[in-house]
């Protein structure tokens, strides 16, 4: 399966928004004529976010809920024929709402991040009832691959 990309200036390669579609579209099992789905997981799961790291490999985060609203982190060495977990990503405050994340890679040092820093940011709050509904984004950071 191929997956469009787009090259960054420092040339790691983004996974571009149709494939990002695609990913959301395996946990649903629909995909092309002729090819195997690769089901990210069998649990409750939104809005997938995917980004090709500059070493080739794809990793892909979703919001899950089984267990309180969680990150789930995948990675696929083997251009997205196969996936697996490497991290899940709790915080308290995810049970005050959690919503549209997504995954980046640095292409290039900034501030005191290195070059290829993965993040993870997504929207907090919006189910802190109308007294506490206080949004925030919450950032998170990986120095390997979104393993911790």
């Amino acid at each position: 399966m191929a997956i469009a990309t787009k090259r960054a200036a420092s040339g790691s390669k983004r996974v571009g928004p149709a494939a990002a579609a695609l990913l959301a579209l395996f946990s649903s099992g629909s995909i092309g004529a002729g090819q195997a789905p690769t089901r990210l997981t069998t649990e409750p799961s939104m809005y997938a976010r995917a980004v090709r790291s500059a070493d080739g490999e794809i990793l892909a985060a979703m919001t899950g809920f089984v267990g309180g609203k969680h990150i789930d982190v995948y990675a696929s060495a083997d251009a997205g024929a196969s996936f697996r977990r490497v991290s899940r990503i709790t915080d308290p405050d995810f049970a005050t709402g959690l919503c549209c994340g997504t995954i980046f890679q640095l292409p290039r040092a900034i501030g005191g991040l290195p070059a290829g820093t993965m993040l993870w940011a997504g929207s907090v709050g919006q189910d802190g009832g109308t007294e506490r509904r206080r949004m925030t984004i919450k950032i998170y950071r990986s120095a390997d691959k979104g393993r911790t």
